[in-house]
This record gives structure tokens, sequence and C-alpha cells, in this order.
């Protein structure tokens, strides 16, 4: 049972460090994906405004038409203001968040239920927008994954505890051995001595022990 525990431990952490680098490796690629996707809305969409007046004209907040999605792109300019967004149901940010945006150039966080990353980006006359790219992590791969895991922990812990039951037996088998020639010595007969296998394992040395302390009870007697 010590044995089972201690390899039932053991797999265990090792089965959940495995789901959380494959979890963060599936994490940086969303966040990769939506970086890129920011910076190809911000080239497609300001990357050529010249005039501040401009950029209104060029790129408007989402009308009412567009459908509430799951993913969500947004541009606000130098002066914290919302000039596009592909779904006008999301929240707007507030100053403090795109503050923290413009001061470490890129911010992965979480708002409300989307995870979020912020970039700033400067198009090439210098003018500079913090652009929001948004959406909803859920892999699929993240939970197949933790199935299988779920599955193989308790099939390999089934086969520890099969195995560990079969050769814990066997190990123990001369130990039951010894009992038995041990239960089967009478003070009649002096003479007998254990039989042992020769190698030099603990239960080898044992024997001999015991068989030493045999031979120097006869001796008393």
């Amino acid at each position: 049972l010590q044995f089972i525990l201690i390899v039932a431990t053991i797999m265990l952490v090792a089965f959940y460090y495995i789901h959380n680098r494959f979890r963060d490796q599936l994490q940086d690629d969303f966040y990769e994906s939506l970086r890129s996707k920011a910076f190809l809305t911000g080239e497609m969409l300001v990357g050529k405004i010249k005039d501040r007046n401009e950029e209104f004209f060029q790129a408007r907040p989402g009308n009412e038409h567009n459908p509430i999605s799951s993913e969500n792109i947004a541009i606000y300019n130098s002066e914290n203001e919302l000039i596009y967004s592909f779904s006008e149901a999301k929240t707007r940010l507030n100053g403090e968040k795109l503050n923290q945006v413009r001061n470490d150039k890129e911010k992965r966080f979480i708002y409300d239920k989307f995870n979020s990353i912020g970039v700033l980006y400067r198009n090439k006359f210098g003018f500079e927008y913090i652009i929001i790219a948004e959406s909803v992590f859920n892999s699929s791969q993240l939970s197949n994954l933790a199935r299988i895991l779920m599955w193989v922990y308790i099939l390999f812990i089934s086969l520890v505890a099969l195995g560990g039951w079969i050769f814990a037996g066997q190990a123990l088998r001369p130990v039951n051995s010894i009992m038995n020639e041990v239960d089967a010595i009478l003070p009649s007969d002096m003479t007998h001595r254990l039989n042992h296998s020769g190698q030099k394992d603990e239960l080898s040395r044992l024997v001999q022990t015991f068989n030493k302390l045999l031979d120097r009870m006869q001796q008393v007697f």
C-alpha cells in the first residue's frame, strides 16, 4: 500500500505538471494569435493615417449591425478614445488599463470573461494607438488531454497495484518459508538448521544469523 501510494503521488505530480505545461503552451499560442490579429487590424485600419482628423473618418466604431461575437478587436487613440470596435457589445476599457498597456507596450489580462491582449501600435507616420484583441480561451485540446491523463492514471495505478501485489507475494514467499521452518524446530532436535540460498541478500543473512544463534544455543545445552 505504501508503494502504491508513493507511485500514485509521483504520477499525479507528473501529470499535473504535464497538464499545466501544455495549458501554458496553448495560452501562449492563443495570445500570439490575438497579437497577430491586433497588428494586422492596425495595419489595415490606422496604418496609413496621416492626420488626426482623418482617423475618425477612416475607422469609426462598429455599427449596430455587427453581431455579438466571442472575439473582438478595438482600437483606441492617444487620448484613450475608442475609434474602432468590431463588436459594439463589448465594454470599453477604462483609461487606467489603457495606460498600463501604453507603459508596458504589450500586456495580457482577463477582462470580463475574455482573455485579452493589448499592444501599443505606432504607424509609419508616428501616430500611436492602443489595440485590444480579446477572445474566449476554451481549448478542446486541453480537455482531451485532461481526459486522457485521467484514464492513463487510473489504468497505470491499477497495473501498479496488481503488479505490486504479485511481486510483494513473491518477495514475502521466502519469509513465509523461514517462518514455517522456525515453527518446525523442536526442543528435542537441536541439530536442525534453516536452509538458505547462499545469496548475499538480507534474507540469507537473516538465516545465517539465526543458524549461528542455534549453534550457540546447542553449545550451551
